[in-house]
């Protein structure tokens, strides 16, 4: 049969100090409370298991010490309660908030604390360079460059490839207003390649500082996941030596409890007189000394596990911030990228711009001698014309005058030839008569009052008895002359 202290050691028994006033018996004071405290369960996890059988749980000041409020903190904040069917109620942590990634260029930085190394001028321009980048996959700037360096190459070609005299009339009103635009596009040009250019320096700076914190931000992830492991294992140890050190005080409240029962003399049947004051004094030393262990072993396993949480907000703030990071390193990049394409964009559009000037000053009063040519030669050209169709048109006369259509035996021979000749010649006056009436008709198109919008060239006025409408050297009909004066006297003004 198992005594009382096997008993206990086996579970299967709570030893109870009783009070005894009399000669030999113990005074009830805090430690004999405290040792008639059930410890024979192993505590569970959480703040309460462990603070379960711990002198501090009896002691106000103990319990709401520092280290004790670190570890509640640690174990349950910002944890939402929920519960099962089981009608238990539970805790689970409150999930990270991440970096939204719609985040603008500017909020990305404010959030991870990166402006401080930039300037408001360098993130204004990252955000209007990548605002630009997003309204046109080939940017602005470049956009703009397309537009300004074809207009003097379309006005150039247009007066080399003119083959008349209205066209070229017509390419030549285009060139000089081109002629007289390019100026002011230098200008302002050759001011946006200025200010592009001196925005390069702070992107490229934005961009480098931006990845560097990037970077930096990975690698402190690396640091502080290994510092996390590191105190993980620390952790455990405090754990397993606050376990190891509160069995060795329920052994010796045990102890204590079973001496604690002996009078403090005993009278032996050969009369021989035990003094157990001294055994009681040392087991009680035994087990204030446990207790003072194991209340050191759980200081140090509550800062152990304060220190791990602490790691782990910082390891999650960290990795809450890489999104942000990585969006606010690309965008400074792309920024970058954009400004140097840019640049090179623009350069091209001065230079074209140059070019563009130099031709037009060079070719427009070539081509000015040009139409002056070709218009006495379409006038030489049309007085010949009207002599042959004059001249033409008396030798099919004469010919059908020597053809009797009436005569009922037929055409001679003689009238069958004269009708081919005839009718030959018919065909080569239609010819003439075609190419007369458009000589005539670009005579009198010189002659009809001219106006002059954002280079565009428009004639109107009446031609063989009809009102004629021409755009750019082109007929077009009244309706379609009528909205493109309308254009373009609108984009003359704006």
């Amino acid at each position: 049969m198992l005594d009382k202290t096997s008993a206990y050691k086996a579970g299967l028994v709570k030893l109870n100090i009783k009070s005894n006033s009399g000669s030999g018996g113990l005074k009830t004071t805090a430690a004999t409370k405290l040792a008639t405290t059930t410890r024979t369960s192993v505590p569970g996890y959480g703040i309460q298991a462990q603070r379960s059988g711990m002198k501090s749980i009896f002691n106000a000041k103990a319990y709401n010490s520092l280290s004790h409020s670190m570890l509640r903190h640690d174990l349950n904040d910002n944890r939402l309660k929920w519960t099962n069917n089981l009608g238990g109620a539970f805790y689970t942590r409150m999930p990270d908030m991440g970096i939204n990634k719609s985040n603008k260029f500017a909020e990305a930085l404010t959030a991870i604390g990166a402006l401080a190394t930039l300037t408001g001028t360098v993130v204004n321009t990252v955000a209007a360079v990548k605002a630009a980048s997003a309204a046109d996959a080939s940017g602005s700037v470049s956009k703009s460059a397309s537009n300004n360096s074809s207009t003097g190459t379309t006005s150039l070609n247009d007066m080399k490839n003119a083959d008349s005299s209205t066209e070229l009339s017509a390419a030549l009103t285009k060139a000089k207003a081109d002629q007289a635009a390019i100026p002011g596009k230098l200008q302002s040009a050759n001011s946006e390649l200025s200010s592009l250019k001196g925005q390069t320096d702070n992107l490229k700076s934005a961009s480098e500082n931006a990845d560097a914190d990037y970077q930096k931000n990975l690698k402190d992830i690396e640091t502080t996941g290994e510092k996390v492991n590191t105190q993980k294992q620390t952790a455990q140890a405090c754990t397993d030596s606050y376990n190891s050190s509160k069995e060795a005080w329920q052994w010796a409240v045990a102890d204590y409890n079973r001496i604690a029962k002996l009078p403090d003399t005993q009278k032996m049947p050969d009369g021989m007189v035990i003094d157990n004051t001294g055994k009681k004094a040392a087991a009680k030393a035994k087990m204030e000394e446990a207790e003072r262990k194991m209340n050191e072993a759980e200081t140090k396993m509550n800062e152990a596990n304060a220190k791990l949480n602490k790691l782990n907000r910082q390891l999650n703030e960290l990795k809450g911030k890489t999104e942000g990071l990585k969006q606010a390193a690309g965008d400074a990049k792309d920024a970058y990228d954009t400004n140097l394409k840019n640049i090179e964009t623009k350069e091209k559009e001065v230079k074209q711009l140059e070019d563009d000037k130099k031709e037009l000053d060079s070719e427009i009063p070539k081509q000015e001698k040009r139409l002056q040519e070709l218009q006495k030669k379409e006038d030489s050209e049309l007085d010949k014309v009207n002599k042959q169709v004059s001249g033409m048109q008396g030798d099919i006369d004469k010919l059908m005058s020597s053809i009797n259509v009436n005569d009922e035996n037929g055409l001679s021979k003689k009238e069958i030839r004269n009708k081919e000749k005839a009718d030959a010649k018919q065909s080569e006056l239609d010819r003439l008569k075609e190419r007369q009436l458009e000589l005539q008709k670009r005579k009198a198109i010189r002659n009809l009052p001219t106006e002059n919008h954002n280079g565009i060239q428009f004639k109107s006025g009446y031609i063989n008895g009809t009102v004629a409408y021409f755009v750019g050297g082109k007929e077009v009909s009244q309706t379609e002359y009528e909205a493109q004066l309308a254009q373009a006297k609108e984009a003359n003004n704006s």
